[in-house]
């Protein structure tokens, strides 16, 4: 049997990793059209990547906060996000 603290988390984490590519590919498409191909993935890479970071520190920061609840389902649900 699966647990929903389990199933719950990949589902908030899938949801995040696609967020990285919906604006990936959009950077890329606006770099493309004033760049080449090799300059446009370069722009689109490190452009996103910083982004993507800053987000992720945020998040987990967020995650981190919920591990500091008097709940203990909610705690582990924290901590389990902040480490995904």
């Amino acid at each position: 049997m699966r647990s929903p603290l389990a199933l719950s988390a990949t589902a908030v984490l899938t949801g995040l990793g696609v967020d990285y590519t919906i604006h990936y590919a959009e950077r890329y498409r606006e770099a493309r059209a004033l760049e080449g191909l090799a300059r446009a993935r370069e722009l689109a890479g490190v452009h996103t990547g910083k982004a993507s970071l800053l987000a992720m520190l945020t998040s987990v920061a967020a995650f981190l906060a919920l591990a500091t609840s008097s709940f203990a389902e909610l705690r582990k649900f924290g901590c389990l996000l902040a480490l995904g």
